[in-house]
């Protein structure tokens, strides 16, 4: 358990917020289940505790009859106030709630308007987004648009402009294109609603949404520049033979300065923290080789001595090996005991 609780310590608190969420639902789900099971309970109750009685008191038939009620209300009372006591975070009065979510308008407002078009933007914002976020594509001729898809069949014309075309990568077709698609009509359709449960649009966006385009980059950020926006984006690398294949960061990037929209991070603050990753990394890199060179040299420097203490010893038992005889002799000499008698 203890083990448990240690590697799914952020997984308890997300269990304890969905909790928090489902908890009206678990009310009401307890509320009904009692009301199920308290028919049988109370009346089974209500027979036993009326049977223990009748075999120690003699009582009279109105006194039975008195005491089953009042065990039937009893049991009612206490099952039916039980549910009162389960906790609910959700049901709180309104000074105690939180603070509202920082909300982001996903491709804008999508069951508003079409998505990644600036009437799908504008109403995010009439509606308090806190920012807006996108996907960016980068035309042949060098230019940042919008688009979530890696095709322009579903959300364009270009089936009725250019159907052969319908299929192939935006980043393959230049601006003066692009630009002359309809990015909107698909949306008023009813069988291509994004949404099932999207809400009647009115004649006039019902018109607004028929002649929206693809919109650029700095078209957005004009946008969020003016309402004082925030906007984060996915940025798709441009395919293979595409011109800027290696360097699309870096005009995504221009186009940002250019639109002088306000900085929250600065680019010196990037740049600080680029070269503190850099250097860290370095020294990282550096620590793992000159622990894995030392670790090698002292293996090698033990093994060399351990061969050369071989070495020795088998030296030593070869020359015991072949001692010459006349030594033995010499020794048997030298070490000689005369005979006393």
């Amino acid at each position: 358990m203890f083990i448990i609780c240690k590697f799914w310590k952020e997984r308890w608190l997300v269990a304890g917020l969905s909790m928090q969420i489902f908890a009206p639902y678990v009310h009401l789900v307890s509320i009904t289940v009692m009301v199920i099971l308290f028919w049988p309970v109370a009346f089974y109750v209500a027979c036993l505790e009326r049977e223990v009685r009748m075999r120690r008191y003699r009582m009279t038939h109105s006194e039975k009859k008195r005491l089953k009620q009042c065990n039937v209300i009893t049991r009612l009372r206490g099952l039916y106030l039980m549910p009162l006591g389960i906790y609910s975070p959700c049901i709180q009065e309104k000074e105690n709630l939180g603070p509202k979510p920082t909300i982001f308008g996903h491709r804008g407002a999508p069951m508003l308007g079409p998505e990644n078009t600036m009437m799908s933007f504008e109403k995010a914002v009439e509606h308090g987004a806190h920012g807006l976020e996108t996907d960016i594509h980068l035309s042949y001729d060098h230019v940042p648009f919008l688009m979530h898809d890696f095709d322009l069949k579903r959300t364009t014309n270009i089936g009725e402009v250019q159907p052969e075309s319908a299929c192939e990568n935006p980043a393959f077709f230049n601006w003066d294109f692009l630009s002359t698609l309809n990015a909107g009509k698909w949306f008023v359709k009813p069988e291509l609603r994004p949404f099932y449960n999207m809400k009647p649009l009115s004649e006039a966006d019902k018109e607004r949404a028929r002649n929206q385009s693809i919109p650029t980059l700095a078209d957005l950020l004009t946008l969020a520049e003016k309402e004082r926006k925030f906007v984060i984006f996915d940025l798709h690398r441009p395919p293979p033979k595409h011109p800027l294949r290696h360097t699309f960061v870096r005009q995504v990037v221009s186009v940002i300065l250019a639109s002088k929209i306000e900085q929250h991070l600065t680019p010196k603050f990037y740049v600080f923290m680029w070269l503190l990753a850099d250097i860290i990394s370095v020294l990282f890199i550096v620590a793992i080789f000159c622990f894995h060179w030392r670790r090698e040299t002292e293996k090698e420097k033990l093994f060399e001595t351990s061969s050369t203490r071989t070495g020795k010893v088998r030296g030593l038992a070869h020359s015991c090996l072949f001692i010459p005889t006349h030594c033995f002799q010499e020794t048997e000499a030298a070490f000689h005991v005369p005979d006393k008698s």
